[in-house]
């Protein structure tokens, strides 16, 4: 049984409602057949039924068509929520968006997770999930993470999607739920707080900030082999490893990558994506009260597929309150 398939019977049994705001996509209908089929994700898609049974009829999929009878009982609290911002009636219109709509179905437990993005551009998915959903208990910032498969090596890269120029408090904090993401598909994390030097090897603002990271995280998370500043040859590679580093909780086999800032998390992926030949997985969102995922509009349906069975891992470790 390979890595996708043990995820797949784990998130069966459980078989969690993953709701898609934009399932007028033809992407998004294929594959909320596909997972209709297989009994992994009850999906509930958001749209006008004619158009969605023209592409899907007789494949039994639980429709909803946003209307403004609907959004009369999500009223009062939405203003509550965004009145700051937004007047009455732009709220309205708001909540008849089906970013916004969908958000309010699942907060209220009308679906367990949600998977957008193949039409809405990211800020259109993380913006309502802020503001509807918001943050877990004791976290402090949206964060996200690339699962990066190739054959039987399995990396978390974080964060590649985000912040952009996080500082000493928040890698630490982005460390700590990549770890626990990690978790979640039975992988032990061994975790590198990458940087271009290695145990003070070159000394500067940016490696000072990964090293305080790194400290930080050990104070708290003791339990999780981690290492810092270190660089990624030393972090994934034994040999290299045994040279620049003595007595190394990770030993060149870290699994859980956090990169400096956002530019080298996502050069990083991408070059680990396009030439190393790993399969990216993401971004996956963490830290949010709900889960709720984004998809880059240029998806295939196989992507949004694999985004709601992560996203239905993501409902059952909720369910679970594994939070450390």
């Amino acid at each position: 049984m390979d890595f996708f398939e043990t995820i797949y019977e784990k998130v069966k049994q459980t078989c969690p409602k993953i709701i898609f705001p934009e399932g007028n996509d033809e992407r998004v209908i294929n594959a909320a057949i596909e997972l209709e089929k297989s009994k992994i994700i009850k999906p509930l898609l958001l749209g006008a039924k004619g158009v969605i049974d023209d592409y899907a009829s007789n494949h039994n999929l639980e429709i909803i068509e946003p209307d403004e009878n609907k959004i009369i009982p999500f009223r009062d609290e939405a203003y509550e929520l965004l009145a700051k911002k937004y007047s009455q009636h732009q709220i309205d219109d708001l909540l008849l968006q089906p970013n916004y709509y969908a958000m309010m179905l699942l907060k209220h437990g009308k679906a367990d997770g949600l998977v957008g993005g193949a039409q809405f551009p990211t800020p259109e998915i993380i913006k309502p999930a802020l503001k509807i959903i918001g943050m877990e208990s004791n976290i402090n910032r949206l964060s996200s993470y690339f699962l990066m498969i190739k054959d039987e090596q399995v990396y978390f890269f974080s964060d590649c999607a985000v912040n952009v120029l996080p500082n000493s408090e928040e890698l630490a904090e982005i460390a700590y739920l990549t770890a626990h993401s990690a978790t979640m598909f039975d992988v032990s994390p061994k975790v590198a707080f990458l940087s271009y030097s290695t145990k003070k090897s070159s000394i500067s603002e940016q490696t000072e900030t990964v090293q305080k990271a790194y400290e930080l995280f050990m104070e708290k998370h003791p339990y999780w082999p981690s290492e810092g500043e270190i660089q990624l040859d030393a972090a994934i590679h034994p040999e290299v490893s045994n040279s620049k580093t003595l007595d190394s909780p990770l030993k060149g086999r870290a699994n859980v990558l956090i990169f400096p800032n956002l530019d080298a998390g996502n050069i990083g992926y991408k070059l680990t994506e396009r030439l190393g030949l790993f399969s990216a997985i993401g971004p996956v969102l963490q830290g949010l009260g709900k889960p709720v995922n984004d998809l880059s509009r240029g998806c295939s349906s196989e992507d949004i597929f694999r985004l709601a069975i992560l996203t239905g891992l993501q409902v059952i470790s909720k369910q679970e309150n594994t939070l450390i």
